[in-house]
């Protein structure tokens, strides 16, 4: 049994009124950029102290990024490029929602694979290549 969410709540208003300002956005980009961090230290295996001896920064530092300490530009790239990572910044109209799609050209890196690996929300999933995409063949369902 599902319980209906009240949407003209005062709480309801009072949140949607927090999410349009400048604090909530700020707040926002750095917890989306501590769990990008986080699936992408996974995704390369590796902890806190690892990254931090490869990015050439203290756990201590690290672990005030991860807790929402501001970080600059330099730091972010710093960190992406320690796993392996480039650090993309994108402007969207705010008329207008965003969602990320990486891929991995076949080129030059495992040419024998029939799949590129694209960031999803909150894995990377097999998909079929953009090659066939463009060309709008058939492409098997990833598993």
């Amino acid at each position: 049994m599902q319980i209906p969410i009240a949407t003209n709540s005062p709480l309801q208003k009072q949140l949607e009124a927090a999410r349009q300002t400048l604090a909530y956005r700020i707040e926002y980009a750095k917890e989306s950029f501590s769990d990008e961090l986080w699936q992408a230290m996974d995704h390369r295996g590796l902890n806190q102290v690892q990254l931090a001896a490869k990015a050439e920064v203290t756990k201590q530092f690290l672990t005030r990024v991860f807790r929402g300490a501001n970080c600059t530009l330099e730091t972010m790239v710093k960190l992406s490029e320690a796993l392996g990572y480039h650090l993309n910044v994108h402007l969207t109209p705010a008329e207008y929602e965003c969602g990320w799609i990486h891929y991995m050209s076949e080129e030059p890196f495992k040419q024998e694979q029939p799949y590129a690996k694209l960031w999803a929300a909150k894995d990377y999933c097999e998909v079929p290549t953009q090659n066939a995409e463009l060309k709008n063949e058939t492409v098997p369902a990833a598993a």
